[in-house]
């Protein structure tokens, strides 16, 4: 676990390389194209524990924090504004699109951490 944490390579090589998994999984075994809530949840520990360690190697804080406190803000109020002008709460759907956007938000987080390392790392910065 130690090995994964210092080493800025392999906290990129990891969720690019699952993701890149999962999606020819997805594409040969010919299922439908929606993204599934187990799949998500397979993929986000990866992808937090690989924002949190370039976020340490490179800045030396990790972001961690700050995103979950983001999307717990935004749960609050997408909880709040769904109850209000749908008077009902599909909770389902709710979980479904919030995962969908945690893993999207935290993807762009991601790849701009990835892209400060590695130029960080060849000497561009």
């Amino acid at each position: 676990m130690d090995l994964l944490i210092n080493n800025w390579v392999l906290q990129i090589i990891l969720p690019i390389g699952l993701s890149c998994l999962w999606f020819i999984g997805r594409q040969t075994s010919h299922q439908n194209s929606k993204i599934r809530l187990l799949d998500m949840l397979i993929l986000l520990p990866f992808l937090l524990l690989s924002i949190h360690g370039l976020s340490v190697t490179s800045f030396g804080i990790s972001f961690l924090p700050f995103i979950i406190f983001i999307f717990s803000v935004y749960g609050f109020f997408k909880v709040l504004l769904t109850a209000y002008y749908e008077g009902e709460l599909m909770l389902k759907n709710f979980i479904r699109e919030y995962l969908a956007y945690f893993v999207l938000f935290g993807s762009v987080i991601f790849l701009a951490l990835s892209i400060w390392t590695l130029a960080d790392k060849l000497g561009i910065l």
